[in-house]
């Protein structure tokens, strides 16, 4: 199984200065792993809200997909599945 989110795109002059969309981190020393995905930076007044979905998606592999950094196929599958899904995704090649 592998699982994918599908999130709104943002320009990189939409994103917190020093952040990126997606924002990873390791602990290194506990088997622990944060992934955050991070909405334009925007000022909110007091009262105010923002709301930010992300949707997971989980899906099977097929057995014999190139699965590397790099690999066309994978780019093409997970492409396949979004759009069979109904979703949008932006992905930087």
């Amino acid at each position: 199984m592998s699982a994918g989110l599908i999130y709104p795109a943002i320009e990189a002059s939409q994103m917190a200065p020093g952040e990126g969309d997606v924002e990873l981190y390791l602990s290194g020393v506990k088997p622990y792993m944060e992934l955050e995905i991070q909405s334009a930076a925007q000022k909110l007044k007091a009262g105010e809200s923002l709301d930010w979905r992300i949707h997971w998606m989980l899906v099977e592999l097929p057995e014999n997909l190139e699965v590397e950094v790099g690999s066309a196929s994978l780019l093409d599958f997970v492409r396949r599945e979004v759009e069979r899904t109904g979703g949008n995704i932006a992905l930087i090649n």
